[in-house]
């Protein structure tokens, strides 16, 4: 009987505690229905009583709403004044009369200065044909040209050709040629070769001026790049790059380093400056192992007789070549 007693007072707390907690909830929500009312009055009586805030809103929106139709219209302009890119200037014809303004005018030199060198070069260097091989070489005279001799071999006459002076091939007589080279990286290996007069011929001018890390160019016809093109005539190549040093020899001579890439088929062909003079003329290449281990990669250095022992050879020969004191670019 007690238990049954405890159970039941048991289940009468908590129907009572319940009903006090649902008493105290609605009194809450009755105190909430009040306020709230209260405060939108309230926020609605300060807007009444202040008008400078709706202004100040519908100013800022109109300001806002400016902003952006500026910027619809700055679009709309950029849109109408859209034009296509001009064209490379590096694929347009050169005007040396013309300079263009801004960072343009050194890519517009280096094009003249490009435009110049294949100029004079085509109007002076010349292919060269034996019975056992070729070379290049450059007119010093309007009838003489240079070569090395290793080019001409033993051959008393050669065959020239240049795309631009005579698309037919023309005889050369050699005239003079320097013994065999020997151990001495300076030794000359030198030829002149003589045709008849030809009509355009433009002869180089030698400059016996040279410093490290000058510009230059080698011009001539390498075979490998002769093996490239289809046309059936040789094709006058060019490759800039720096003189490495001009090293002396134990005899007192120099011999021109330099990284204005050659190969087999420069020989006899010239080592342009800036300026189109001649200050060597393309020889021999030397590979090397720069690290000393057998194993390691060689590398290829580009080597170039320089043009003041060519000028003390034409002296020997009555060879009256045209010699430039300085370039002026």
């Amino acid at each position: 009987m007690m238990k049954y007693l405890e159970a039941e007072n048991s289940v009468w707390w908590t129907v009572l505690r319940a009903f006090v907690i649902c008493l105290c909830g609605l009194a809450i929500q009755s105190a909430l229905a009040h306020m709230l009312p209260r405060t939108a009055t309230i926020v609605a009586e300060n807007e009444r009583s202040d008008p400078n805030v709706l202004d100040s809103l519908l100013a800022l929106e109109r300001g806002v709403e400016a902003k952006l139709t500026r910027l619809r219209e700055l679009e709309l302009e950029k849109l109408a004044n859209f034009q296509c890119p001009a064209p490379d200037a590096s694929q347009a014809a050169v005007d040396p009369n013309q300079t263009p303004p801004g960072n343009g005018l050194a890519d517009f030199q280096k094009r003249v200065e490009i435009k110049r060198l294949r100029e004079l070069s085509e109007s002076a260097v010349v292919f060269i044909q034996t019975d056992k091989g070729n070379g290049t070489g450059f007119f010093v005279t309007p009838t003489l040209i240079m070569t090395n001799a290793h080019v001409v071999g033993e051959s008393e006459s050669v065959s020239v050709f240049s795309e631009t002076l005579f698309p037919q091939t023309v005889r050369g007589q050699v005239l003079f040629r320097t013994p065999d080279r020997g151990n001495n990286l300076a030794d000359r290996d030198y030829a002149i070769v003589e045709v008849a007069p030809q009509t355009g011929v433009v002869p180089l001018k030698l400059n016996t001026s040279v410093a490290e890390l000058d510009p230059v160019v080698s011009v001539g016809f390498p075979g490998l790049f002769q093996s490239f093109q289809q046309t059936g005539l040789p094709r006058l190549i060019f490759r800039s790059g720096e003189i490495i040093d001009s090293l002396p020899q134990k005899d007192g001579r120099n011999v021109i380093a330099h990284s204005a890439e050659v190969f087999q088929g420069n020989s006899g062909g010239p080592l342009l400056n800036a300026c189109g003079h001649v200050v060597g003329i393309n020889t021999f290449i030397i590979w090397s192992d720069p690290s000393g281990k057998q194993n390691s990669n060689k590398v290829k250095t580009d080597f170039a007789l320089p043009s003041s022992d060519m000028i003390d050879f034409f002296a020997e020969h009555s060879v009256e070549a045209a010699a430039a004191k300085e370039c002026i670019e």
